[in-house]
């Protein structure tokens, strides 16, 4: 049996995460990205609010591409103000180089 696109990317990070702990945020954020481009947006939008306080700028590996891809979520669900405040904050955070 085929799995489904993307399902096999979150499966890998899940079984990456159970030999490095650290790795379970990554895991999170890829099955809310794959669950946002299902169109499951009430779900993906519930984790990604879950993920982001553990993500925070400056301190992990990609906290803007999680951060961009909560925002694409939420305007796919007509969240338009929240997608564009949390653009605003993650931009405002940003240093010159990135």
């Amino acid at each position: 049996m085929r799995s489904k696109p993307g399902s096999r990317s979150c499966r890998d990070w899940r079984s990456s995460a159970a030999d490095a702990p650290a790795l379970e945020i990554y895991a999170d954020a890829a099955q809310a990205a794959y669950l946002g481009m299902r169109g499951e947006l009430d779900r993906a939008i519930e984790i990604y609010e879950r993920v982001l306080p553990k993500l925070p700028m400056h301190e992990r590996v990609a906290a803007a591409s999680v951060r961009a891809s909560f925002a694409a979520a939420l305007n796919a669900a007509s969240q338009h103000q929240r997608a564009k405040t949390l653009m605003l904050e993650t931009l405002a955070s940003a240093t010159p180089e990135e």
